[in-house]
């Protein structure tokens, strides 16, 4: 059984705890999801912008027609973190035609 996963020397225990952190980034959010967490919190763009530590430019690209697809997993994820930390939930889709994604505030 090999121990070592990368040439990093990262053992595949090490890969497993990551992979928990960033499991729940998995859904890519949308650039509507983006605007409605925006909204709920009342923040302008540079207000998120701020937040997450990326420019006002990328948070108009994300909102934008184009959508976060575009961006790094980096700045979507530093995105995502900004407004999660700031009490946004992000509705996944359930498969469902008639529930697809959304936001909420959390409770309290």
């Amino acid at each position: 059984m090999y121990k070592t996963f990368s040439a990093t020397g990262g053992t595949f225990e090490s890969i497993q705890k990551c992979h928990g952190r960033l499991k729940k980034y998995h859904h890519m959010v949308t650039a509507a999801q983006i605007r409605a967490a925006r909204a709920l919190l009342g923040w302008s763009g540079a207000q998120l912008a701020a937040a997450a530590g990326v420019s006002l430019q990328t948070i108009r690209r994300m909102e934008g027609d184009a959508g976060p697809g575009r961006s790094t997993a980096a700045n979507l994820h530093a995105v995502q973190k900004a407004l999660e930390d700031a009490g946004v939930v992000f509705i996944t889709p359930n498969g469902d035609d008639e529930a697809g994604p959304g936001v909420r505030l959390k409770r309290g």
